[in-house]
């Protein structure tokens, strides 16, 4: 067989993401960077990335562009719900052009809602962690065994859905290939709140959280354990975007800093220093493990640390403890504080309109909001409270029969 073509794309969100709307903050799209040179492992093969919002591109340009390369295999990552419309609508145009052509999905939203998804049209949809699942998708297809046999997909084959046997999560975070980052334009991404020519990386230290909070679907798509890269590996990779030009890097762990990890991350913040690296970078952490550990702030800092996202979600005890978010307002006061003390920016996030939520909890969120503005924090926002697939909310709301069928599936 000639040379495998496979094309990755990123879809945008049809309502537009708030970040680059609000603060020019558009970042690589490290999950198909990182799939990207997995299939590069497979001899034989060629890869690309189209990626929507970073190119400007609709749905029928993004098509079109898709086509004019032949592909055998297109990959569309559904990591957010409100990406969906744009995927199936780029999915089905291209089955009209073209029905050889082998369309996957993957990511949060497609790893949760599997059949819902093949049902739509999608040929594969990968479960969960993707890095050896494409590569071995891409060498069945180019050498011609059957895809049952691939490890953590649901396909539609012989007229029934089938759900292969489950894969194992990547023990060894050293073992991925480096991200494919000479497939896009590095000019494309960008965080010009900090000025036009700031531009962004995305890297991951870990994976997995062993926090369980009732909205996020995290945890149940990379695990309870936390696995981690080594220092010496995640040096060479910020070294590899300084080189490239980048001046920003946002470090992907939902959670950054954590009391199993301390002393790991002394080290690397002493491993930036001393490696001499000018990258700015961004991190989202915890309220409690900065207000128990504030010695770690300074450190963090003056390795390059510029930005710290943190959820406080609620300003209602009761709301916290119903999340299972488990994070005290105290503690989130204190961390705060210390990030302001250390002029480092302070983005916050709240949601409103969880079931259990009253008004009284509604409108202590909202005086925290503006108490912690008071004590140093920099952008405040506020989303809502919503069944994302995948969470304990939504297996509830399906249980309870609370869903509302709005285009997403």
């Amino acid at each position: 067989m000639e040379k495998l073509i496979s094309v990755l794309i990123r879809p945008s969100n049809r309502s537009g993401s708030l970040y680059l709307t609000k603060m020019g903050f558009l970042p690589v799209p490290l999950g198909l960077l990182q799939l990207a040179s997995s299939i590069r492992t497979v001899p034989g093969c060629e890869v690309h990335i189209i990626d929507m919002e970073a190119e400007n591109l609709d749905v029928e340009s993004a098509v079109e562009k898709t086509l004019q390369m032949h592909p055998q295999i297109v990959g569309i990552t559904v990591h957010a719900t409100a990406a969906y419309n744009h995927a199936r609508d780029i999915m089905k145009r291209i089955k009209e052009r073209d029905r050889s052509v082998i369309v996957i999905a993957g990511g949060h939203h497609a790893t949760f809602l599997p059949e819902s998804i093949i049902a739509d049209g999608f040929d594969i949809v990968v479960l969960g962690e993707g890095d050896e699942t494409i590569a071995d998708i891409v060498r069945a297809v180019k050498e011609g065994t059957p895809l049952e046999k691939v490890s953590g997909i649901v396909l539609r084959t012989g007229g029934r859905i089938v759900r292969t046997k489950p894969r194992k999560l990547i023990d060894e975070m050293d073992s991925l290939p480096f991200p494919a980052f000479d497939l896009i334009d590095r000019e494309n991404y960008h965080f010009r709140t900090f000025g036009e020519d700031e531009t962004v990386a995305c890297l991951e230290t870990s994976r997995g959280c062993p926090y369980g909070c009732d909205f996020c679907s995290v945890t149940p798509t990379w695990g309870y354990r936390r696995r981690y890269k080594s220092n010496q590996r995640i040096i060479e990779e910020m070294k590899l975007v300084e080189k490239l030009g980048y001046r920003w890097v946002f470090f992907t762990d939902d959670i950054f800093l954590l009391p199993q990890n301390l002393r790991q991350r002394e080290r690397l913040f002493g491993d930036m220093k001393e490696n001499g690296l000018k990258l700015s970078w961004i991190a989202q952490m915890r309220a409690d493990a900065i207000a128990r550990n504030p010695e770690f702030i300074p450190l963090a800092v003056e390795s390059g640390m510029k930005v710290v996202a943190i959820g406080v979600e609620s300003g209602s005890r009761d709301v916290l403890k119903k999340m299972r978010k488990n994070i005290k307002v105290t503690d989130t006061l204190k961390a705060i504080e210390e990030l302001d003390r250390n002029g480092v920016v302070v983005l916050l996030s709240f949601m409103i309109g969880a079931p259990y939520e009253r008004k009284r909890d509604m409108l202590s969120t909202v005086k925290l909001a503006f108490r912690l503005a008071g004590r140093g924090a920099d952008v405040v926002q506020f989303t809502i409270y919503t069944p994302l697939p995948g969470t304990q909310i939504f297996r509830e709301a399906v249980e309870h029969g609370k869903t509302i069928q709005s285009g997403l599936g």
